[in-house]
């Protein structure tokens, strides 16, 4: 079974007797006790409905004690829909009681100690409680109250009196509380009771239109009022009891209550002091405006989430939390509050503040954001983080700057203590250094710089620094010289008293801001020459070339373009010397004599640096490259040596490339092009060009081919004796020679050399005699061809010519009968191919023969095949086990034998190694009408084989839907290949129809294709049938361009590519399957679902291949790793989430068929 993981809100969490009582959302809101000195001591509550008071909206308890000191619970609680059996009153008085099994129990504390919204009207009353206390003799409820009257919602936040000596609810009052502002704001968000004060603090704001729940918004910001207690009990007195017992009207029990009655005026004489007689007896709801106040402070675009007073010296404050993390301190007036404390308590999460706050002795308040408790001092001035908030906030504490923090001044340790001004901070400067002779443009972040330079000064030790531009927070300035190297703090001075709202004045305080003067070095430059078009890429080495904030480097006075730089090397691009052609022009391109040189200066800020000796740069004739390349073919995989012949000197900017006989001769590798082609079986034609400083040389033609395939050795491969004295080694494979000669390979026997002798095509022979020869243990075999292909083909052994030798006459013996078997069989061949002897056919007998074409059109690089030669009606000879009239007894029980006669073939449209599939012509037993069909069979003669495909033939027998392949019948003959006949589809697989150049499908087109798979595998679903094997090669297409999924074995056979043969040599569609089938062969319709998101992606590429760069090996490790397909430009970012939810590595994740269906149905619909 599967548990939904849900979170567990805390309702109730309330200190009682050494304990912790915690009512959750989780488990149906039941609450449980913790030991308050060790909470992984957990007692439980007993499973009554009383013990379950967590909400899902809202839960309050108050623990008290009635005259006798017993325990009193007055709860406060929200429906949210839950069962009956888990929620008990919204109103209720309970006490507790230890069980004789150890568990506690809530219980009535008296028969009518409870009062509850009525069942039938539950649904258009909902209260969501804030807050319960308790002031003088009366216990108080805040709470809002939403009401759903012919379809439209009012809330209001209303407080309910009762008197806590009253046993049952006959005491119970309420009326509405607000907040008198400007504009209404009547949703209650949080609220607290001050017993010292008696003062009840809440905040309000208004409610959010665009949901559903009681919620206010945030956007319109929220307000604090402060309701005296007494005024409030007074109100009740004068407005609840005597207008209803007046007999007000309007008035009487509350309208959320079963047994609603309007209020009767009292008799005469009659006591209507609620605590002392029950007047009315489930309570009285006043319906007027209720008690009001005035707020006292107002915020924008903010929700106070929790409120706490706290009261400082003769200072009255409010602590407050928002929703978006932050804990304000508010300073009240008598009128009007001000906050003066900002302080982010979420960490910059954004996460609200909890509704309770809790202030401890010390004056440490603890407030929950999140799952994070954070503990502030209240009596600290260090809640203000910057200097401005610290000397503008005239905190009651006397908080001004201490250095580097907000303090009192006893607390400050610094000799200077600022309360209304701010020095300037430097925070850090860049460069960190530069050269002795200055100019380096020094830029210094911080603050209170001010805006104006005049008011500003720079200085770097002794030294000054000149300002160039200033704003409060940035300063530029250019360094000034000095003579020695030097290490020192970087100050700023600053007075401006007009841009801030306090004053800027002092000293930067910052001491470890360092500006360091120091000096650069050049030791050496390489190459000192280099063709006049440029392009020469020119190293520089020294020592500390990362100082400074500007650096060039010239050849006399053409620069060379920086590419790289570090504190020891600078790499440089020279430029084309345009000065230079005139003297090269009709001289010897040989030359090597400098016609024209220029220094090199490294230049850094105002300092110019050259080495000691080889300084001047030589410009020489540029580079030609005079003979044809080696070679005009490559491997995918590139690697493979090209040479060039060429004049004067070649540098180039890659490593690619390497120079040999004193640079006369270029080589390079050919590049690996196995991202861009994808191991194409096709020969490409390509262009190379090479580029030589730069100066592209004339593209020549270069073919690429696929790399070369050898075929794996087994372990007990043995080396053949051979008369000839050399030793040699026949390795067989394909494309062997297509682009490789026989110096590109590399083969290793156990790590050495077994050098190429011949090479062709389909075979290599390497010469063993370096080959250390040691018998009977096994030898690794190594091939690498180029830099870039390398392959490990196995072991072999190597055998004394004596022990050959002794197996020479045990090896003639079997030549001799395997020749004389063949020439049986041979015979036997002819008599039946000419039907000779006991193989002659009955004269009466009429049979046809299709000759298939070998020759048929191939991919440019598949190997050759034998002739094929496929005869209407060919016999063959059934393995024991094979029974065809017990299959023709069954098929004709199923309804779905067809007699052989009345099926005529065609031409054949798929075949393989495995079956074919025919174009064929069905003919009715009474009308001679011929209906066009598809006719599969197969060629091999195993038992296995032909009930394979007879199963499958069974299967598809009960398919009856419109996207799914159905069966027409099956025809076996005794003698004959089994015949499945299927409705014929003009426009064959899915697969090649969206691959095909000729069709034009709309991305609508290719949608509603994915539709139609979806359609037919929530049919197949229904049916209890997992397909196993759902690709788009598996879809097949009708005329109508409808597609129905089908289930081919043969689609292994001709799509061989996309299968892996696993060691039980079962083909498995590794890259269509989902991660529970490929790591323990689990298929489920899910893993259908997976399948099929696999198939909308192949929809949405046009055919490509899933995971083209991913091996089959890899596949479990990358879906696990959480990768998945990439969404293509023309897939549609909703069909694409439909996609990834297809691809959830939890089975029960996915959606089903259904869910697939009706989101990709929304999808069309919209479109429309």
């Amino acid at each position: 079974m599967r548990y939904q993981t849900v979170n567990n809100h805390i309702s109730i969490l309330k200190s009682f007797r050494n304990s912790l009582i915690v009512c959750g959302t989780a488990s149906q809101g039941i609450c449980y006790m913790y030991d308050s000195s060790d909470i992984s001591l957990k007692r439980n509550f007993g499973v009554i409905k009383k013990n379950y008071l967590g909400s899902e909206n809202s839960s309050v308890m108050l623990i008290t004690k009635d005259k006798d000191g017993n325990d009193m619970f007055f709860i406060g609680q929200s429906y949210d829909g839950r069962k009956a059996d888990y929620f008990y009153n919204e109103f209720a008085t309970l006490d507790i009681s230890n069980t004789t099994n150890n568990d506690w129990n809530f219980d009535h504390y008296s028969a009518w100690s409870f009062l509850s919204v009525c069942d039938t009207k539950r649904e258009n009353f909902k209260l969501k409680f804030l807050h319960i206390f308790e002031a003088n003799k009366y216990i108080f409820h805040v709470f809002i109250r939403s009401i759903i009257d012919s379809g439209s919602i009012s809330y209001e936040t209303r407080i309910s009196k009762l008197c806590k000596a009253n046993h049952d609810y006959g005491s119970y009052e309420e009326m509405a509380i607000s907040c008198k502002t400007p504009t209404k704001y009547d949703i209650g968000i949080a609220a607290h009771y001050d017993n010292a004060q008696q003062q009840l603090y809440m905040t309000f704001g208004i409610r959010a239109y665009h949901v559903d729940n009681i919620q206010a918004d945030n956007t319109q910001g929220s307000v604090i009022c402060v309701f005296s207690i007494d005024e409030m009990i007074r109100k009740f007195a004068s407005e609840v009891l005597t207008k209803c017992f007046k007999g007000t009207p309007t008035w009487g029990t509350p309208s959320w209550h079963c047994n609603s009655t309007q209020c009767a005026a009292a008799s005469k004489g009659e006591i209507v002091t609620s605590c002392t007689q029950r007047i009315m007896e489930f309570g009285i709801e006043a319906r007027g405006d209720g008690f009001s106040n005035t707020f006292i402070y107002h915020i924008d675009n903010e929700l106070l989430t929790s409120i706490l007073p706290w009261r400082k010296s003769s200072a009255d404050i409010i602590l407050a939390g928002s929703n978006t993390g932050f804990l304000r301190k508010i300073l009240v007036t008598s009128t009007k509050g001000r906050s003066y404390v900002k302080f982010d308590v979420s960490g910059d999460r954004n996460i609200p503040v909890a509704n309770e706050m809790v202030l401890d002795t010390h004056s440490n308040l603890y407030i929950l954001s999140g799952n994070r408790v954070t503990k502030l001092s209240m009596t600290s001035c260090q809640l203000h983080k910057t200097c401005g908030e610290c000397v503008t906030s005239h905190d009651p504490l006397g908080c001004g700057w201490c250095f580097d923090h907000c303090s009192t001044e006893t607390n400050c340790q610094h000799n200077i203590w600022h309360t209304d001004s701010c020095p300037p901070f430097v925070l850090g400067i860049s460069p960190a250094n530069g050269p002795l002779e200055g100019s380096t443009k020094l830029t210094i972040a911080g603050e209170n710089f001010g805006s104006m330079i005049n008011n500003a000064t720079v200085s770097i030790g002794a030294a000054s620094c000149l300002i160039q531009n200033i704003n409060d927070t940035r300063i530029t300035c250019l360094t000034s010289r000095v003579v020695v190297p030097v290490s020192t703090a970087v100050k700023v001075s600053v007075t401006d008293s007009t841009s801030k709202t306090y004053r800027i004045h002092g000293i930067s305080e910052q001491v470890d801001i360092l500006f360091e003067y120091t000096q650069s070095s050049i030791m050496s430059i390489f190459p000192m020459k280099g063709p006049i078009s440029g392009s020469t890429m020119l190293t520089i080495s020294g020592d500390q070339f990362e100082i400074g904030s500007n650096l060039s480097v010239k050849i006399g006075k053409v620069l060379c373009d920086i590419q790289s730089k570090n504190n020891t090397e600078i790499v440089c691009l020279t430029q084309s010397c345009g000065r230079c052609v005139q003297a090269f022009e009709g001289d010897n391109l040989e030359m090597t004599h400098c016609k024209y040189s220029g220094d090199i200066v490294v230049a850094i800020d105002g300092a110019s640096y050259q080495p000691l000796e080889n300084k001047t740069f030589c410009y020489m004739p540029n580079p030609k490259i005079i003979q044809q390349p080696s070679r005009n073919s490559t491997i995918i995989s590139g690697g493979l040596n090209i040479e060039f012949l060429e004049t004067g000197l070649i540098l180039l900017p890659t490593t690619s490339c390497t120079m040999k006989h004193s640079g006369s001769l270029l080589v390079c590798s050919t590049p690996d092009l196995k991202s861009e082609l994808n191991k194409s079986s096709e020969v490409i034609e390509g262009r190379m060009s090479v580029m030589l400083d730069n100066n592209p040389v004339k593209p020549t033609k270069l073919m690429i081919y696929p790399d070369p395939e050898l075929d794996y050795l087994d372990i007990d491969t043995q080396l053949k004796d051979i008369e000839m004295k050399d030793k040699l080694l026949q390795l067989k494979g394909r494309y062997l020679n297509s682009a490789a000669r026989g110096e590109d390979y590399k083969i290793k026997i156990n790590g050495s050399s077994c050098p190429v002798m011949d090479l062709h095509q389909s075979y290599l022979i390497c010469n063993l005699s370096n080959t250390v020869h040691i018998k009977d243990v096994p030898l690794l075999v190594e091939v690498s061809v180029g830099h870039n292909w390398k392959t490990v083909l196995g072991n072999m052994r190597f055998f004394h010519v004596e022990y050959r030798k002794n197996q020479i006459h045990v090896q003639l013996a079997a030549i001799c009968l395997g020749t004389f078997a063949v020439l049986i069989l041979c015979l036997v061949f002819v008599m039946q191919k000419k039907h000779l002897g006991v193989f002659r056919k009955k004269a009466t007998e009429e049979f046809s023969v299709v000759y298939l074409n070998s020759t048929e059109t191939r991919g440019l690089m598949d190997p050759p095949t034998d002739t094929e030669l496929v005869v209407e009606g060919a016999t063959w000879d059934p393995k024991p086990g094979f029974d065809a009239i017990e299959i023709v007894d069954m098929l004709k029980q199923q309804n779905i034998f067809i007699e052989r006669d009345l099926v005529r073939l065609g031409q054949d449209i798929g075949h393989g190694n495995f079956g074919c599939v025919y174009q064929g012509y069905l003919r009715s037993m009474e009308e001679r009408d011929e209906q066009l069909v598809a006719v599969k069979t197969v060629l091999k003669t195993e038992v296995q084989d032909i009930n394979a495909i007879v199963d499958e033939a069974m299967i598809m027998k009960d398919f009856d839907h419109a996207n799914v392949l159905s069966l027409i019948g099956i025809s076996v003959a005794p003698g004959e290949f089994p015949l499945v006949i299927i409705p014929f589809m003009s426009n064959g697989d899915l697969l090649s129809y969206i691959r095909s150049a000729d069709n034009k499908p709309t991305i609508k087109d290719l949608v509603k294709f994915g539709l139609d798979v979806a359609k037919g595998m929530e049919y197949l679903g229904s049916i209890k049938f997992v397909h196993r094997d759902l690709a788009a090669r598996n879809c097949m297409m009708d005329e109508n361009l409808r597609v129905k999924v089908a289930d081919f074995g043969l689609a292994r056979d001709i799509y061989t590519k996309n299968y892996y043969s696993s060691d039980n040599k079962k083909m498995l569609p590794v890259k269509w399957m989902a991660p529970e089938s490929l790591e323990n062969g689990t298929y489920s319709t899910k893993s259908d679902v997976w399948s099929f998101g696999v198939v909308m992606w192949e929809l949405m590429t046009r055919g490509s291949a899933p995971y083209c760069d991913v091996n089959n090996w890899d596949m479990h490790k990358y879906l696990q790793s959480g990768r998945r397909l990439k969404r293509t430009d023309f897939c549609p970012p909703p069909l694409y989430d439909i996609m990834m939810t297809c691809w959830e590595f939890d089975p029960d994740d996915r959606p089903t068929f259904q869910d697939v269906n009706l989101r990709i149905t929304g999808l069309v619909e919209q479109e429309k």
